[in-house]
């Protein structure tokens, strides 16, 4: 990718998306127990099935081409099919897409489930390069880690409220358009990609640009 990346995520402003939080709702008959159930799809690998996702639009919400749901626990974004088709012109982290089902008061809209699984993603990190912290009583205090077993162990030992902090995380010859942040679920996409939502007036997005994650070449 271009060495310049942002954070994308559903927009909360309600002018847009209205005033629901989230967006979309299951059925209230819907089987959370059943065998394709949201709850069956996973963070670390892709399902074996075709996933049942359906929704109801949430009262006082609007429809966007991106929408917030807090039914599934996995990395990923609800998006229309407008998304979806210029999503397809660009080099995404590994990927699979499902049909969802959006139940509007004037009908049923289609939509996709777009869910990442990126199980290479530790692979990509410069651990020597990136920088780590911890704060204790509103101080910053560094840590010199080289891998994931060192940052699982710190982790563990410090036993913190909110965890060990990347300052500068530095990525590996990172080629995809779109990703997610190898420690966290921070969903990242290029220039190009962004310039692409944007001028298509892609509705219901929250574009930041990131400033913590710096990119090499393996070239280099």
């Amino acid at each position: 990718m271009d060495q310049q990346c942002y954070i994308l995520k559903p927009s909360l402003n309600e002018k847009e998306t209205g005033m629901a939080y989230p967006a979309v709702i299951s059925y209230p008959d819907y089987d959370f127990d059943g065998p394709r159930s949201i709850y069956k799809i996973r963070s670390d690998y892709f399902p074996d099935f075709v996933p049942d996702l359906r929704f109801k639009l949430a009262r006082g919400a609007k429809l966007c081409d991106m929408m917030t749901e807090a039914t599934s626990g996995v990395i990923g974004l609800l998006v229309s099919t407008k998304i979806f088709k210029i999503l397809n012109e660009f080099y995404i982290c590994p990927h699979r897409y499902y049909d969802v089902m959006i139940e509007t008061k004037t009908g049923v809209e289609k939509y996709h489930f777009l869910h990442l699984v990126w199980k290479e993603k530790l692979d990509y990190i410069i651990w020597e390069k990136s920088v780590f912290y911890y704060t204790y009583y509103g101080e910053k205090r560094f840590l010199n880690i080289n891998n994931y077993s060192e940052y699982e162990e710190k982790t563990n030992e410090l036993n913190l409220t909110f965890g060990i902090l990347c300052e500068k995380m530095v990525l590996n010859d990172v080629k995809f358009d779109l990703f997610f942040n190898p420690l966290s679920i921070d969903i990242f996409i290029s220039e190009n990609l962004k310039n692409s939502l944007i001028n298509n007036k892609i509705s219901g997005l929250d574009i930041k640009q990131n400033t913590r994650m710096e990119f090499e070449d393996k070239a280099n």
